[in-house]
């Protein structure tokens, strides 16, 4: 095995690559998590489909969720990631409108922040 081949590990990604392709896993995995505890919750909410394009906005947070007429915007990154400077956007006009927008870490994370705004038991 040459050097070259080394650096690319046994799959042909560099360790970059597998560490981008197992935090998007990842990060999708917790955004599950936390829609699966929305739903079983009965709360309404809005999630773009990450495996398509979709037709809102870039930089909209992962999730919308609504209750009582109050809403609460959800961007979900795994630690270490960082917004993108159409989310950063996207949430600092949401904050001025008046919204509450949170950025979670996980899905236990958003869980408790949910349960916080909305005074869920």
């Amino acid at each position: 095995m040459s050097p070259e081949d080394r650096a690319l590990g046994k799959v042909g990604w560099t360790r970059e690559e597998c560490e981008t392709r197992f935090a998007t896993r990842s990060e999708r995995g917790q955004q599950r998590l936390f829609a699966t505890w929305l739903a079983s919750r009965r709360m309404p909410y809005v999630q773009p489909r990450p495996d398509r394009k979709s037709g809102i906005k870039p930089g909209w947070p992962d999730f919308s969720v609504h209750a009582g007429n109050r809403s609460i915007f959800i961007e979900m990154k795994v630690q270490g990631g960082k917004l993108s400077p159409e989310q950063a956007e996207c949430l600092e006009l949401l904050r001025r409108e008046g919204f509450r927008c949170e950025v979670c870490h996980s899905a236990a994370e958003a869980i408790s922040v949910t349960k916080s705004f909305f005074e869920l038991l």
